[in-house]
Formats: structure tokens, sequence, C-alpha cells
């Protein structure tokens, strides 16, 4: 499953990064951390697939979907 949005790619990288081991979770920008730490239970190979998408014609970020009623 590829990433929706550049946004959701670069925070499975640095989950992906965080689970290797070459960053430390502090060393993260506070308003990511709690998105890496959501993404830290998912597998390996599923981080690299997030982060392996190109960000070629990817929004920033993705829409919200609405809420029904």
């Amino acid at each position: 499953m590829p990433s929706v949005s550049v946004a959701q790619r670069r925070v499975a990288g640095m989950a992906k990064r965080v689970k290797e081991g070459t960053l430390r979770l502090a060393d993260i920008p506070v308003g990511a951390r709690d998105d890496v730490k959501s993404m830290m239970s998912m597998s390996a190979s599923t981080l690299d697939e997030f982060a392996s998408t190109k960000e070629t014609n990817l929004p920033k970020h993705a829409k919200k979907k609405k809420k029904r009623a």
C-alpha cells in the first residue's frame, strides 16, 4: 500500500529509521512524534513500502474524510 501524501511518506521514513536505530525519537520534531509512534507498530516491510513511494504527483497532505452525521 503506497503513501497517499508527502507528509505520510516522510513520517513513515522517520518511523523506519527509528525502528532501525539510525534515528532517535528525541531527534524528531515534537509535532511528528505522535504520528511516528503510531506508525512504529507497522512491520519493517510495510514501513519500507510507505517510505519508498515516489513524491511525484502526491499532495502535500491527504484530504480529510468527512464525518457522517
